[in-house]
């Protein structure tokens, strides 16, 4: 069964074929993968699936969650200021916002220290390791020059477990399309963070 890989569209820096390093304990193991799909650079999600090119037996698949409740302990876990040098850092926070358009979650907000390099990472449930989200920036005050590691904004993964679900079914790339034409509201959403940066 092959295997996919989903990530902010920014990293993959508008390559098509890529080399993705995995973390086994410690252990780095590159698989070389290819994009196939990132969203439109006007979407207001930041997204990339890439197909690993080589099955991974000891990975675990992620648990997607179905809820989120602001206020709830989480983690991200990603390659935050020192790099992947220091292995993969985890840094705890709240949920403290869920941002909805029709009663869907279309933005999720935590207080967890994210830096340049965390982009991509997960944001975990503490208490049950369930998949959240997927970082997509921190906020920075480009007039006083300061970034806020401890604003951040994530993708929930409501967003893209049905996609993902489809996908599986179709193996057809053109059904994440629909990440790139959101409603207005939801690009008003992502674009009222006047002041952030991607990671």
């Amino acid at each position: 069964m092959q295997q996919y890989e989903v990530g902010d569209k920014h990293v993959v820096n508008e390559k098509s074929v890529l080399t993705v390093k995995v973390n086994f304990g410690g252990r780095f193991h590159a698989v070389s993968g290819k994009v196939l799909y990132s969203t439109a650079p006007s979407s207001p999600y930041d997204i990339a699936v890439v197909e690993l090119q080589e099955s991974l037996t000891d990975s675990i698949k992620p648990q997607f969650t179905t809820y989120f409740h602001p206020g709830e302990d989480v983690v991200v876990l990603g390659y935050g200021a020192l790099g992947n040098r220091c292995g993969p850092s985890l840094t705890s926070g709240i949920l403290s916002r869920v941002i909805t358009h029709h009663s869907q979650p279309v933005m999720l907000q935590t207080t967890c220290a994210v830096q340049s390099g965390a982009s991509g990472g997960a944001v975990v449930r503490s208490a049950t390791g369930e998949l959240l989200g997927i970082v997509s920036s921190n906020t920075r005050d480009f007039t006083a020059n300061v970034t806020y590691p401890h604003l951040n904004f994530s993708i929930p993964v409501t967003v893209l477990e049905p996609l993902l679900r489809r996908f599986d079914q179709t193996a057809d790339a053109a059904v994440f399309k629909v990440l790139d034409s959101a409603e207005d509201e939801v690009r008003k959403i992502w674009r009222l963070q006047s002041i952030q940066s991607k990671l």
